[in-house]
């Protein structure tokens, strides 16, 4: 069962990919799309067409003018809330219209913020949830006022963590003694009150040992990070010794655990008891601080057909087979 194990947690094995903090982040001149009236420029919008304006985020509003957002993706949980960025100086209320995919979602009037422009707005929190997955955010002016929006940030909708792991109370690290000027600053990766694990260097291992998953295992995860450097840093995350994952973070906003920031992590751990490694294999350092999981869900229950058992499931045992059989052959084709 151990080789059926490891064949399977090679198959499922993720590439390498870019990871930012856990909440999803637009602007308006990086990622938005407007969409003017011509037929209400006169209202609100000083006779002139929405537009992106550096000082504003949009500028000139007007009534019926949209800010588009397309294609945005929510990850595997969607977003439970949202905050906007938003400048109004007038004496009554912008009345604003949020749709996802085109159907209205929310209905929200903002009083004064302090100013028009970005410097003088202010963070506005929005009720506004967004299922997972990819999703097209509109924002429309539908009242006589103007406004500027300049960002608007998600707050993703994460389950319940079953499982947290902390550093210091569940952590083993291992130094790499070679690589200790490798991101290291010429120290040994060590346990540190203000950071989890500090001086981390190419190598370096954060080991949790003999976690126990449940009955159920992990749908995913999501970790607390510190990073500040310029590019990314490089991580692997390994089940009972078995590469699961490679991610790359960028930058979380510092390097202590006060302004770290929680990172996805798509790593499904399997039911029972299971030790989890993370090894920094980049030139660049990185503290982790906690690790929560996601509890899975069930596996499902196969009714009992024709004396088969109750949790026989054929498209899993024919999966097994298959990826045992194209080893098999391999091992044949090698000899």
């Amino acid at each position: 069962m151990k080789k059926i194990f490891a064949i399977m947690m090679a198959v499922l094995t993720v590439a390498a990919m870019a990871i930012g903090v856990s909440a999803v982040h637009i602007t308006t001149f990086a990622d938005a799309e407007v969409i003017d009236n011509p037929d209400t420029n006169d209202v609100g919008g000083s006779g002139n067409p929405i537009q992106l304006m550096e000082a504003y985020g949009c500028g000139y509003s007007s009534k019926g003018d949209q800010v588009v957002f397309h294609d945005v993706d929510f990850g595997a949980y969607g977003a439970e809330s949202a905050s906007m960025h938003f400048g109004f100086g007038g004496d009554g209320v912008s009345n604003l219209a949020f749709y996802i995919d085109g159907v209205e979602a929310l209905k929200f009037d903002v009083g004064n913020t302090g100013g028009w422009d970005i410097a003088s707005s202010g963070w506005v929190d929005l009720p506004l949830a967004v299922p997972a997955g990819i999703h097209t955010i509109t924002c429309e002016f539908i009242g006589d006022a103007s406004g500027s929006l300049s960002e608007l940030k998600f707050n993703i909708a994460y389950p319940d963590a079953y499982l947290e792991l902390a550093t210091f109370t569940d952590a083993e690290v291992i130094d790499n003694a070679d690589s200790n000027s490798v991101g290291g600053s010429g120290n040994p990766i060590q346990l540190m009150e203000a950071y989890g694990c500090g001086y981390s260097s190419k190598g370096d291992q954060v080991i949790f040992n003999d976690v126990d998953f449940g009955a159920n295992g992990a749908a995913g995860a999501i970790m607390h990070f510190g990073y500040a450097g310029d590019s990314v840093t490089n991580l692997a995350f390994y089940i009972d010794g078995v590469e699961a994952l490679k991610i790359d973070v960028g930058n979380t906003g510092g390097w202590d655990i006060a302004n770290s920031g929680w990172v996805d992590l798509p790593l499904a751990v399997p039911a029972g008891i299971h030790t989890i490694t993370c090894e920094f294999i980049g030139d660049a350092s990185g503290s982790l601080s906690e690790i929560s999981f996601f509890e899975a869900e069930p596996a499902p229950v196969v009714e009992d057909v024709a004396g088969a058992p109750a949790t026989f499931d054929a498209g899993v045992i024919a999966a097994v087979a298959a990826i045992i059989s194209a080893a098999g052959y391999a091992v044949s084709k090698k000899h």
